[in-house]
């Protein structure tokens, strides 16, 4: 049987606001290191110059569809928009990696973990 929660219905949340994982802080260097204006940018990843403003600027919260149309679109991996450690780039690749079906209690796991030990945020 499924575990019911936040996480269930999409896996990590095709459109469940992925904001805990802050902002895309290497967004903007990586879109102009390719030379790409945020219209160009918007017209690849079928969004606005509004919503990667935005984006940019840390000022909207984004979906995993949009998080995955915009990384597309420059050519690189969801976790190297965000800058994440490398710990952090691994569990989300494994979670990705699992079955719709097994991440939610993936998830539950390692937000268990996470009350446990808050201290080591």
């Amino acid at each position: 049987m499924p575990v019911k929660n936040e996480y269930s219905n999409g896996g990590l949340g095709d459109a469940k606001d992925l904001g805990h994982l802050g902002r895309m802080k290497n967004l903007k260097a990586i879109r102009l290191q390719k030379q790409i204006s945020q219209v160009q940018l918007a017209a690849l990843a079928e969004t606005t110059q509004g919503t990667i403003s935005k984006i940019e600027k840390g000022d909207m919260n984004v979906t995993l569809c949009v998080i995955e149309k915009v990384a597309k679109a420059l050519g690189v991996t969801p976790v190297e928009l965000f800058g994440l450690e490398e710990v952090q780039q691994r569990a989300l690749i494994a979670l990705a990696a699992m079955s719709d079906e097994d991440r939610p209690s993936a998830l539950v796991v390692l937000e268990a973990m996470a009350k446990k030990n808050p201290d080591r945020r």
